[in-house]
């Protein structure tokens, strides 16, 4: 009970409202409204873009593949359907093309 106690002093100490952050926030000379905006903004690809997957996690073996986008449209989950021309994906043989559906954010536009 004493632990548990100390505890809450030490978060009762070092609360700050919402309201006080905002204003000490606004008082720095910045604001949220007046954030700047980011350099670069997100697009889905299009149908028939030459994409390359990258940053797959649970598929590392996908990463620098490239694809084409088959349809720019995306499913339920927000995937797109990509149809990856480099496979290195295990029982593949060299080159053959499979359909996969690919969150957008995995896919980097292709030079080619």
């Amino acid at each position: 009970d004493t632990i548990w106690r100390g505890a809450i002093e030490v978060e009762l100490r070092t609360y700050k409202s919402p309201a006080t952050l905002r204003s000490q926030f606004d008082q720095s000379g910045r604001s949220f409204h007046n954030r700047p905006e980011p350099e670069a903004y997100y697009r889905v690809p299009v149908q028939g873009e030459p994409v390359v997957v990258s940053g797959m996690q649970r598929r590392p073996e996908l990463n620098g593949a490239a694809g084409e986008v088959v349809s720019g449209e995306p499913d339920e989950f927000g995937r797109v359907a990509v149809r990856i021309f480099d496979s290195t994906v295990p029982g593949q043989p060299a080159g053959a093309g499979r359909r996969m559906r690919i969150a957008p954010s995995r896919l980097v536009p292709s030079a080619s």
